[in-house]
């Protein structure tokens, strides 16, 4: 779905058993789609890297990450440590071999910050 340099992409949680996951991945790539961005929660979803495992293994061509990781040293609001973060990547790198269809987006994510009239 490449249009001139814009890239066309989905996000969706890993909430799906991994046969299920996959299938998606398919379809995603079958469709046309460029990306595929799966949401790093630990509360609401399946492992962000074990899934992006399954979109690695399972694509030829969809560029992948997760989206949007909250990486940090520990402490409030941070919800994977770095060195974490970077392990799950290098993993990924090793089983592409490559870091072409790999890539990263850090923010806030899904942390909702505290109503500071209640300190």
């Amino acid at each position: 779905m490449t249009r001139g340099s814009l890239r066309v992409g989905i996000t969706t949680m890993a909430t799906e058993p991994p046969d299920r996951f996959r299938a998606l991945v398919q379809f995603t790539e079958e469709s046309g789609f460029d990306e595929l961005w799966v949401c790093d929660s630990s509360l609401h979803a399946r492992d962000v890297y074990a899934s992006l495992a399954l979109v690695a293994t399972g694509s030829r061509r969809l560029r992948f990450g997760p989206n949007c990781t909250v990486a940090g040293p520990a402490g409030l609001w941070i919800e994977r440590l770095t060195d974490v973060v970077a392990r799950g990547i290098r993993h990924l790198n090793i089983l592409l071999l490559s870091a072409d269809k790999l890539s990263m987006v850090k923010d806030l994510g899904e942390k909702v910050l505290p109503d500071l009239r209640a300190l």
